[in-house]
């Protein structure tokens, strides 16, 4: 079943690089095509950068969204949204403001943990229940 309209079939990997390289087909490795969208976009390539900036604004008002419904004070982005920031952010930014409320507003942000954030996110779990003293009973 192919999804519509959801937040995975707008902004997912799978469907950011299926916009942006048509010719990749089916991707396993997802890291070497961010790669090369990142390398295009550097370049310049018009297409790449066009559609990196309406994935942007696709962005911002799934964050206006979450906004709207939990008040948050920032909403950070990971993985490939997260790498291609340079070039989603401004455009997610512009449609965040005119989508929110100022003040408070929210802000949009990367991740500046890279592909390790989830690692990261496992051994502070991890840690947490050994400080807490929750350790498996054996």
């Amino acid at each position: 079943m192919r999804r519509r309209g959801c937040l995975t079939a707008l902004l997912g990997v799978d469907a950011v690089i299926g916009r942006l390289l048509p010719d990749a087909g089916p991707v396993t490795d997802h890291l070497p095509e961010i790669e090369r969208i990142q390398a295009l976009a550097r370049a310049g390539d018009e297409p790449v950068r066009t559609g990196l900036t309406e994935i942007g604004r696709l962005l911002g008002q799934a964050a206006s969204v979450l906004a709207g419904l939990l008040d948050p004070e920032v909403v950070v982005v990971g993985g490939h949204l997260a790498a291609l920031a340079p070039w989603l952010l401004p455009a997610a930014h512009a449609e965040l403001a005119a989508r929110t409320p100022v003040p408070p507003g929210v802000r949009l942000e990367a991740s500046t943990l890279g592909s390790a954030a989830g690692a990261l996110g496992g051994a502070t779990a991890a840690l947490a229940t050994v400080e807490a003293g929750r350790l498996p009973a054996g």
